[in-house]
């Protein structure tokens, strides 16, 4: 999973992986690193592309958040 987040444009480190069952969903929390000069729109871009590559096929997210720290 570390390397597929790693290949979205944006994001220059994946850390903190971590995936648990709820019922029958699957949470998973991760921390991405991005350029801090990025505006919040471009940082929610990049955090949009990283959520299909969670998932890519292995179960289904509903929800996603994301927090940008400069």
């Amino acid at each position: 999973m570390q390397k597929a987040v790693m290949d979205v444009e944006g994001v220059i480190e994946a850390s903190n992986i971590r995936a648990r069952r709820m019922g029958p969903q699957m949470l998973v929390d991760l921390l991405i690193r991005i350029d801090c000069q990025l505006s919040a729109s471009a940082a929610q871009q990049v955090a949009e592309q990283v959520r299909p590559r969670q998932t890519d096929g292995l179960f289904s997210m509903r929800r996603q958040w994301a927090l940008a720290h400069a």
